[in-house]
Formats: C-alpha cells, structure tokens, sequence
C-alpha cells in the first residue's frame, strides 16, 4: 500500500515537473482561467438562448387567456357572487309579428351602423346599447299606439280631402285674381316689364302669386294665414324646431295630449 502511494506520488510529481518545465511556471493559473471562461462562457450561450426560446414561446401564446385567479373559499366565493340575469325586453311593437320582425331587423341595423361602430371603440359595456334599444322601441311601441288612436278613414276620405281641394280653389281664385290685375294694367307698364330681364320679371311673378294667394287664403279662411310661416326662413325654421320640441315631449309620456 505504501508502496503504491508511493509510487503514484512519484509520477505525480514527474508529470507536474515536466508540465512546469514545458508549459512555464504560471500554466496552472492560464489552465484555471481557460476552464472558468469556458464554463461562463457556456453558461452565458445557454441563458441567452432559452431567452430567446421563451419569447417565442410567450408570443405564441399571447392570445391565450388564463383564468383568473380565485380568492378566498370556492363555495364562499360561489355563493357571494352575483347572478347574472340574461337580458330580456318585449319585442312587440306594433302587436302584428308580420310587421314587427321586420322592424326589429331595421332597429338592428341601424344600431349596428350608427352606433356600435364607435362605442365599441370606447368600452365593451352592453347597457348603454341595451337602453338606447328600449328607448327607440319605446318610441316606436307609443307611436304605433297613437297611430292606432287616429281615426284614418274620416280623415283620408273627408278632411284630407277638403284640405286638398280648398288649396286648389285658392290658388285657382289667386290666379283668377292676377289675370283680372293683368287686364287692368295700363299699356306703359305692360311695355316696362316686356323691357325687363326674363328672370326679375318671373320672381316677380312668382311674388305676385304668392301674395294674391294668401290675400285669398285670408278672404276665405277669415281667420287663418300661413304667410308668416311659409314667406319666410326663419319663420319657417323656428316653426318646425318648436314642432319638433313639443312632439319628443309629447310623444313618450303615457299622459300626453297624444294620449287622449
């Protein structure tokens, strides 16, 4: 035994005399360097390409959504959490299903075009769209309510009619009424206007009709002239905005004059 340790000694030293005297005294501190650079080396190629592999990996897996995490007990959790109620509304709205599918397809559309086209840009909240469906089905539904209260057929057969016919009659007794004005004239003032442009003479003529129409529409009307409201833009403009007010007041209240 002692003469193996020996021995193994011996060609120990032999072989660390001969490295010494081959490669330099300061081979061993070169060798150290050489394997702790090899190894880092190594260690550094590893890391960066397992990077470079789980990146990949989480791109790849970005469309992957995990489930939230859950607090606390399941079956505490599962009993505080608030139902979710599927959301139901009346579809009705004209109470004839020939009509209101139809409708509904149209309602459809038109908040697909002119509204979830920018606010699904702003949130992903389904209320706001779900009130402004009840909202315009609401409208439609008292609509077709009002609709159902007028009484059509006098009003087609009778008034509408007498409505049209006595717009004739005056505008047939306006041009009967500039005729006779016409003929009344004196021969210069016939030779000043054949001397006028073509156009100023027919917007005075237009002008000379619509004022004998309503001196008519006064005459038989007694009480009722619309020149104020049809001569004029802003008469007219402020007229229809003062319409429009009082119908969208009206026309959702259950107590309304539309009502009655």
């Amino acid at each position: 035994m002692v003469e193996v340790s020996s021995s193994t000694a011996g060609w120990g030293g032999l072989a660390l005399l001969l490295f010494i005297t081959t490669f330099g005294p300061y081979a061993g501190v070169y060798l150290s360097l050489y394997l702790s650079s090899f190894l880092l080396g190594g260690l550094t190629v590893i890391f960066i390409y397992g990077k470079v592999i789980s990146e990949k990996f989480m791109e790849s897996c970005e469309q992957c959504s995990l489930p939230p995490a859950s607090h606390g007990i399941k079956m505490v959790a599962a009993s505080m959490k608030p139902e979710e109620k599927a959301q139901k509304w009346d579809r009705r709205l004209t109470g004839s299903s020939s009509i209101d599918d139809p409708l509904q397809q149209v309602l459809q559309y038109a908040l697909r075009d002119y509204v979830q086209c920018w606010y699904y840009e702003l949130s992903d909240e389904e209320s706001f769209l779900t009130e402004i469906r009840q909202i315009a089905q609401r409208a439609l539904v008292t609509l077709s309510n009002r609709c159902k209260d007028v009484d059509w057929q006098p009003y087609l057969t009778t008034r509408l009619v007498d409505d049209f016919a006595s717009h004739l009659r005056v505008y047939r007794k306006a041009l009967h009424k500039l005729e006779e004005e016409e003929e009344e004239d004196d021969e210069d003032e016939e030779e000043e206007e054949e001397e006028e442009e073509p156009q100023p003479q027919h917007t005075s003529v237009l002008q000379k009709i619509v004022g004998a129409f309503f001196d008519v529409e006064v005459e038989l009307e007694k009480e009722i002239c619309r020149d104020m409201v049809c001569t004029s833009d802003d008469n007219e403009r402020g007229t229809r905005l003062l319409f429009e007010m009082d119908f969208q007041l009206n026309i959702l209240r259950e107590d309304g004059p539309f009502s009655q």
